[in-house]
């Protein structure tokens, strides 16, 4: 696990960008202060616009801006994903424009909070009523489509970690 932190690290350097001001607020809205922000600007989806890397009270994530589309237009999230821990610590809804009466519930803590502590080890599966395995994720009634596009925002956010732990791997041979 230190390799690839390590590996991370290394590749943030490589390719270091200007981050923008208002993704800096955002992350700052949801984690406080922190002690550094590298910025990625190859991603391995055109979905992910920027992946910051964080250490946060002596922990690594990897902050993601990401956007994909919901039942009514564009879904826009920052999801935040602690390295250490190999799991997802939050999701925050930016901006939205489904339906409020179902679609919007997206943005409730109350459905947010069901992909918390998920691991990023492998892809979600956005399920209808129960959710029976891990790597589950129950969807908003009436609203699948929604909560779809929520679940398929954090795969992209998952397949991009692994490319660049793999990248990072790559880079330390």
């Amino acid at each position: 696990m230190k390799k690839i932190i390590i590996g991370l690290l290394l590749l943030s350097l490589l390719i270091f960008g200007c981050q923008s001001k208002g993704d800096n607020k955002l992350i700052e809205g949801q984690l406080g202060k922190f002690t550094s922000l590298k910025h990625w600007n190859k991603n391995v989806t055109d979905h992910i616009s920027t992946s910051y890397l964080i250490d946060h009270n002596g922990s690594k994530k990897l902050v993601q801006f990401v956007k994909v589309h919901g039942f009514q237009g564009v879904i826009s999230l920052m999801v935040t994903m602690n390295i250490s821990e190999n799991k997802i610590e939050d999701i925050h809804i930016n901006q939205q424009n489904e339906s409020p009466d179902y679609g919007g519930f997206i943005k409730e803590s109350w459905y947010l909070d069901r992909y918390k502590e998920k691991s990023i080890k492998s892809p979600l599966k956005t399920v209808v009523m129960m959710d029976k395995q891990p790597n589950e994720v129950v969807a908003v009634t009436g609203a699948t489509i929604s909560s779809g596009a929520v679940t398929e925002a954090v795969n992209y956010c998952i397949e991009n970690i692994n490319y660049l732990q793999i990248k990072s791997e790559g880079d330390e041979k």
